[in-house]
């Protein structure tokens, strides 16, 4: 390897849990691929690999249990700030929501090789109440399983990587603009991707003002709760007179309204990402009225209006 790369290697694991920790506070770095170098660097001799090992898991561990404490604390009003950060999809929460419901902590553990999961899974569990043990348990065991497959295919393919380092020697600095044209490439990509989406459910949104105006008519609003189940038990506020809307089973929900019927829909969620969803959705079937409340559950509480509960 070439003797800026072991000047660097020196400080390895200080720079590997660095960037892990960056990482996972949604900063979009290839942190996979430096553990393969690590892994390999370190069946050389130029850094330990269990130094490397500790340094990657404490990051990923440190960041991850800082967007629990958030969640927990911030509830969803966490994963509108993570979703600015983040280049995922705002969908991503819904069903990172549906994943820990039916999986519980174990999907922490697998859900450390899944780029969306992986984003915005701490911040969910926190918001969704689970235990610190239990998150800090699978959580853990996450992020070891990932540091070690990192580290482990480095060192089963130390010499391909080595070769690969002695090209970046030889060529480093067009390698590198290669490298910098293609990272710009993907997040412009990503970002294109999270404007597409936003694009498609952009619609008019009603302000909670007007609903509530609204909620005595006679024949008016209907008002739906398109949340998980683990979102509803999660917060179990509820906007009054709102009915529950399963998104897989709208058509039975729906059966016997007139397509003429003034439907809102609310989640909590960044964006009104899944209200917006399932009123497109909506909209294909046939309904005229149908808008998602500006700012969901959180927006009718800012307007100072009452909850139920479930």
């Amino acid at each position: 390897m070439s003797s800026d790369l072991n000047a660097l290697l020196v400080h390895g694991p200080l720079w590997m849990g660095l960037l892990v920790f960056a990482k996972q506070l949604a900063i979009p770095l290839p942190v996979f691929p430096l553990l393969m170098v690590g892994g390999a660097a370190a069946v050389g001799g130029q850094v330990s690999a269990s130094a490397l090992f500790l340094a990657a898991t404490i990051g990923s561990v440190l960041a991850d249990t800082l967007w629990f404490a958030i969640g927990r604390h911030w509830g969803y009003r966490a994963l509108r700030v993570l979703c600015k950060l983040s280049l995922s999809p705002d969908s991503c929460v819904r069903q990172t929501e549906v994943t820990l419901s039916r999986w519980g902590s174990a999907s922490l553990i697998a859900g450390k090789f899944l780029p969306g999961f992986a984003t915005v899974a701490a911040p969910v569990a926190g918001a969704l109440g689970m235990s610190s043990l239990r998150f800090l348990s699978a959580n853990t065991l996450g992020a070891a399983a990932y540091a070690g497959a990192g580290l482990g295919l480095g060192a089963l393919f130390g010499d391909e990587i080595d070769a690969v380092l002695k090209l970046l020697a030889e060529h480093g600095l067009t390698v590198l603009k290669v490298f910098l044209i293609l990272m710009a490439v993907f997040i412009a990509w990503r970002l294109l991707q999270r404007q597409l989406f936003i694009r498609r459910i952009g619609m008019a949104r009603v302000s909670a003002d007007e609903v509530f105006r609204r909620l005595n008519d006679e024949g008016g609003l209907l008002i739906a709760d398109v949340r998980t189940e683990a979102g509803r038990t999660a917060d179990p506020r509820k906007i009054p007179g709102a009915i529950v809307m399963d998104p897989v089973h709208v058509d039975h929900t729906l059966k016997d309204l007139p397509k003429d019927r003034d439907i809102v829909l609310y989640c909590n969620c960044p964006n009104d990402a899944s209200a917006a969803k399932v009123a497109k959705l909506l909209i294909d079937r046939g309904f005229k009225q149908v808008r998602p409340l500006a700012g969901g559950l959180d927006g009718w509480g800012a307007a100072g209006f009452e909850f139920e509960r479930f």
